[in-house]
Parts: structure tokens; C-alpha cells; sequence
């Protein structure tokens, strides 16, 4: 230990006879070396995590100091002329510097402490598996529930609009249920143009104008939510619905007809549609879990 820092701990196996002095100092000054080599680790790692959330933080500040952020990139291997995804990772502000701990042995990418959480840096490409492992890191440094949205730049100009879209889809989301995932900004770019981030705004409007049927699948353990919106994906077409459903034409005809029981018989017009696509989908994003 130093001081409230555990270190690590040294195994001694049984033996048939006690310990001599000997044995007993050796073992107390394997530990302390041990302890001295874990704590200038750790004094190597935080110093390098510092100098990189410093250059993620200025690369998101939008800096102008070219060359200086170029040669500090290229120092730690990164090419800073090429795509970005970043990652924004909410978390309460007493977790913040655990999660960002976690994160610190991930070398493909920068990580700094922003003012709603964790905010990660990613140059190039592979970014949903890369997404991926930032939050099964942060889950495990977190224990609760990890939503992680993801953005995209091209290039470093882009990257603090892209990572303050990330921001705000991230407030966006936990009104609307969605509160464990990989999100990603593109997806939920209408939303936010829609509704801003008030997430329960865009709850309360897709309950507004779907509780009937929301609540009949609720009680009958059908998904016409899901019909509904593959309807809409498919042009308001019957056949084209009921084959992306796999299921007879007639089929979609009979959960047509409950909709408009539901709804009202005015609910297919093109303006009513588009209202209730754009519901169902609000409502599904409630639904989304990791996988």
C-alpha cells in the first residue's frame, strides 16, 4: 500500500518450517521493489495520459497551433491529417477519472475528462469495434449501465462540431429510455433537429401519437409498432411490407385495419405517416440495447 493506493501484494506458499530472518526480509524487500516498480509504472502511465488528453483536448478546442499539435501527434505515432471518429461517454462526475483510468491502456486513441464526461478521440477507421471495446472498458471501470455515441470528422477542423453533436445526442437519449448502447450521431441527427436534446419532449410526442397502439401491443404481446414502421420503410406498400415481414399480404391487411381502429382512419394519409414513422422510431430507440 501507499498510503490509499493498493500497489499489488506478494504470495508466500506454505512451508514446513518458519520463516527465517532471511526468508522474511527477502520477502519484505521483494514487496517494496515490487511497489516501486508498480508506482513508476503507473507515475509513466499517468504522465503519457496526461500529455495525450492535453492534445485531445486541444485538438477538440479547435486550436489553430497546427504545427505544434502535429508534432506532438506524430510523436505519439498519430497522423493527424485523415478521418476521426470520436466517442462521447456520459458519466457522473465522482466516476469520471476511474473510467478515463480504464481507458488509458487503449494506445489507439485519446481519451480526456469533459464537462459531461469522457470524451475519446479515434483516428481512422474500424470505429464500431473500436466503440465497442471503449465501452466494455468503461462498463467495467463504471459497473452501470454505458452509453457511448459515436461521431464522425474528416479531418481535424471537424472534430469539436463532431464531438459537441456527440454531446448533445448523448443528452438526447435518456429521455427517450435509451440508456445502455453505442449510439451514433448520424442516426439521431433529425431527432435533434426536431426536438433539440429534450429527450422527454420526443417521448411524450411519440406517446402522443401512438399510446393506443403501444398499449395493445403491451396487452396482446403483438408488435404492430413494428408493422407500422415497416409500412412506412416500404413506401405504404402491402406486399412490399408483408415480404419484409415474411408473412401473407392479407396478414398485413388485418394489422392495417386494427391500426386504423386504433389511430383513427385518416392515419394513412402522407402527412399523419410521416408523423408516426417518425414516433415509431422514437419509440423503438427506447428499446435498443447492446448486442
Amino acid at each position: 500500500m501507499a498510503g490509499p493506493v493498493f500497489l499489488g501484494l506478494v504470495l508466500v506458499g506454505e512451508a514446513r518450517e518458519p520463516l527465517t530472518d532471511l526468508e522474511q526480509r527477502t520477502i519484505e524487500r521483494s514487496a517494496q521493489i515490487l511497489a516501486l516498480l508498480t508506482m513508476r509504472r503507473d507515475a509513466l502511465t499517468e504522465a503519457e495520459d496526461r500529455v495525450r488528453g492535453e492534445l485531445a483536448l486541444d485538438l477538440l478546442s479547435g486550436s489553430t497551433d497546427t504545427e505544434s499539435l502535429e508534432r506532438r501527434a506524430k510523436a505519439r505515432g498519430i497522423e493527424l491529417d485523415r478521418a476521426w471518429t470520436v466517442l462521447a461517454l456520459p458519466v457522473p462526475d465522482t466516476r469520471r477519472h476511474t473510467v478515463l483510468r480504464a481507458l488509458s491502456g487503449g494506445r489507439g486513441w485519446l481519451a480526456a475528462v469533459q464537462g459531461g464526461g469522457v470524451g475519446v478521440l479515434i483516428p481512422g477507421e474500424g470505429a464500431t469495434d473500436r466503440a465497442e471495446e471503449v465501452r466494455a472498458r468503461a462498463h467495467q471501470a463504471e459497473a452501470e449501465a454505458t452509453t457511448v455515441v459515436v461521431g464522425r470528422a474528416e479531418g481535424t477542423a471537424g472534430l469539436p462540431e463532431a464531438m459537441r453533436e456527440a454531446w448533445e445526442c448523448a443528452a438526447l437519449l435518456p429521455g427517450l429510455g435509451a440508456e445502455e448502447g453505442v449510439f451514433s450521431t448520424e442516426e439521431y441527427a433529425p431527432y435533434l433537429a426536431m426536438f433539440g436534446t429534450d429527450g422527454e419532449r420526443a417521448r411524450r410526442f411519440a406517446e402522443r401519437l401512438l399510446g393506443p397502439v403501444i398499449a395493445w401491443d403491451r396487452d396482446h404481446g403483438t408488435d404492430l409498432i413494428g408493422t407500422l414502421l415497416t409500412y412506412v420503410d416500404s413506401g405504404a406498400g402491402v406486399t412490399r411490407t408483408a415480404r419484409t415481414l415474411f408473412v401473407h399480404p392479407n396478414t398485413v391487411k388485418q394489422r392495417l385495419e386494427r391500426l386504423s381502429e386504433l389511430l383513427g382512419s385518416d392515419w394513412r394519409s402522407s402527412d399523419a405517416l410521416f408523423r408516426l414513422g417518425v414516433a415509431a422510431r422514437l419509440h423503438v430507440i427506447g428499446r435498443k440495447r447492446p448486442g
